[in-house]
C-alpha cells in the first residue's frame, strides 16, 4: 500500500474556503510523485471546484507550482 507525508498545506479565506494539500507518495515498488488536493468554493455565490492532480518529483519542482510547497518538498527529500 503506498505511503502518504502531506508535506504543505495552504487555507486561504476567512472560513479557510480555498484549501490545497500537497503529499509526497511513495508507491510500494520505491518510486515517488506528488500529489496535489484541493477544495475551493466561493462562499457568497456557491459552487466551487475541487480535484487532485499527481506529477512527477522532477515535473513539480521545474514546474510553475507553490513555492512554498516545492520548497517543503525539497527539504523533505533531502532528509530522505
Amino acid at each position: 500500500m503506498a505511503k502518504e507525508v502531506e508535506f504543505h498545506e495552504k487555507l486561504k479565506g476567512s472560513w479557510r474556503e480555498n484549501e490545497d494539500w500537497w503529499y509526497l507518495v511513495t508507491e510500494d515498488d520505491g518510486s515517488q510523485h506528488v500529489r496535489h488536493e484541493w477544495s475551493h468554493v466561493d462562499v457568497y455565490r456557491g459552487g466551487g471546484n475541487g480535484g487532485n492532480q499527481t506529477y512527477g518529483i522532477d515535473e513539480f519542482m521545474s514546474g510553475d507550482h507553490n513555492a512554498t510547497a516545492k520548497a517543503k518538498l525539497s527539504e523533505l527529500l533531502k532528509k530522505g
